[in-house]
């Protein structure tokens, strides 16, 4: 008698606990939602410093155009100087596209986020850009950039 009470106990804790321990539903759905939602970051192929720069962000959900954004920001850093970076926030320019304009002071290597909202969704997409001309170590680190960039893709 003593064994069967045990292995129910057992069988309760042991359910519960993996109960506790599901994924909930809801983060899977955020998750396929946003996989919907892309935002592209365009910036032009070459950018010298101190020239007004266009930097574009296109949003689409699921291969449209985004109507309507709750806001959309860019972030600018240069790069190992992210606490100093500069927030701008994104005109819309036409359906699903929006725009800032920047003028980088210096040569280097500079990082992009698009901060983009709407009401259910967020993401962040960051990319790399090179201004002006890159000094010999600038130009070795962008190498392991690179290939880690690869790789994180190479997983999917």
């Amino acid at each position: 008698m003593m064994k069967k009470i045990f292995y129910l106990f057992s069988s309760f804790v042991i359910i519960l606990l993996l109960s506790a321990c599901s994924v909930d539903s809801d983060a899977a759905k955020l998750y396929r939602q946003s996989e919907k939602m892309k935002a592209v970051i365009v910036i032009p192929k070459t950018v010298n410093p101190n020239e007004e720069v266009d930097l574009k962000v296109e949003v689409t959900k699921e291969d449209k155009k985004v109507e309507k954004l709750e806001s959309m920001n860019i972030e600018i850093w240069k790069k190992g100087n992210e606490e100093n970076k500069k927030v701008i926030e994104g005109k819309r320019t036409a359906k699903g596209t929006y725009e800032v304009v920047n003028t980088f002071s210096e040569d280097g290597i500079y990082y992009v986020k698009a901060d983009v909202r709407t009401k259910d969704l967020h993401i962040m997409p960051t990319k790399q850009m090179i201004v002006g001309e890159l000094s010999e170590e600038e130009a070795k680190s962008l190498e392991p950039e690179k290939e880690k960039e690869d790789n994180h893709h190479s997983h999917h």
